[in-house]
């Protein structure tokens, strides 16, 4: 097979980890036009949470060694902007915008993956990876162009659910059981004294919108 060739920290579009200490970089290579995903496996030539939060650029921390380079299906085709990783490490949520359809994107990769592992013919010992990426929400952001993805994040006290921050002031809540439309929805203002409350009735929480 093709040589695997290692990314550089430098090179990398946003970074996340699990509670494993594995890292994950997103990164887009000069051959292709979509994006990869390249695994730091823990240990301690690797980056500590620690190091990541303190460090205001990707290429002021330790540069550490790649174990896995993941491809997936469907490619992640489009401007890459953020990630977060699930603490058990099994998924991956990427987010960006599509130029190309005037849209934000979410996707959530499997990194359990379908493809098996192969080791790199360059002597590196990379192993490469296909695995399968899911869409959120398709259909929101596709009708609303202008919709902007400000933070994404796993729900601390569910490994099934993927919280959402947009640009309308919504944080809306998905289940990986069904990611096409939001399993529930907060509309968030900002209060007088600058905190955030919500807008909608009683708690704040209503149905998928």
């Amino acid at each position: 097979m093709d040589s695997v060739q290692a990314p550089q920290m430098h090179d990398l579009e946003c970074i996340a980890c699990d509670k494993g200490g594995n890292i994950y970089g997103v990164t887009t290579t000069n051959s292709s036009s979509s994006a990869s995903i390249a695994v730091y496996e823990a240990g301690h030539d690797v980056l500590t949470l620690g190091q990541i939060h303190s460090s205001s650029r990707v290429s002021e921390v330790v540069e550490p060694k790649v174990s896995t380079l993941i491809h997936t299906n469907p490619p992640l085709a489009f401007s890459v902007q953020g990630s977060s990783a699930s603490d058990s490490g099994k998924y991956l949520a990427v987010y960006g915008y599509d130029g190309e359809e005037d849209r934000s994107v979410i996707v959530i990769v499997d990194l359990s993956g379908s493809g098996a592992l192969a080791a790199s013919s360059n002597g590196q010992g990379i192993r490469s990876k296909q695995c399968t990426a899911h869409e959120v929400d398709y259909q929101l952001f596709a009708s609303r162009p202008g919709l902007i993805i400000q933070q994404v994040s796993w729900h601390p006290h569910s490994p099934a659910h993927l919280v959402v921050l947009t640009s309308d002031s919504r944080l809306r809540l998905y289940n990986l059981a069904d990611l096409t439309v939001a399993e529930q929805t907060f509309h968030l203002q900002l209060g007088r004294s600058g905190g955030v409350a919500a807008a909608t009735a009683g708690y704040g929480l209503s149905s998928a919108m």
